[in-house]
């Protein structure tokens, strides 16, 4: 059984991200106060598909940080951090996007 962040209101307090290039996105958050964050799994998805597809995972609970690579150019994209907070919970950060620079 999954205990979610929602039932108690616990949210990330900030989360954004922004294209660097045609092939990367910077993303940056600021984790969720008052838990013990184990770690975080950074997942992403073009805009127009259903489901997301795990970029990193285990990344380190004092990142707040990552750059995404290899994605496409000209491209829409949705991002979203889980923090694993303890054996039975996650907490699910909002849906952001960026669009990758369409220079060639």
């Amino acid at each position: 059984m999954s205990d979610t962040t929602n039932a108690y209101a616990v949210q990330f307090q900030a989360f954004s991200a922004i294209a660097l290039d045609q092939y990367a996105v910077s993303l940056n958050w600021t984790p969720p106060s008052g838990i013990a964050i184990q770690y975080y799994t950074i997942k992403y998805k073009e805009s127009t598909q259903a489901d997301f597809i795990i970029f990193a995972d285990n990344v380190s609970n004092t990142d707040t940080g990552i750059m995404v690579t290899g994605l496409k150019k000209g491209t829409t994209y949705d991002f979203r951090v889980t923090a694993k907070r303890d054996p039975n919970g996650t907490v699910n950060s909002h849906v952001v996007q960026a669009t990758t620079a369409k220079i060639s």
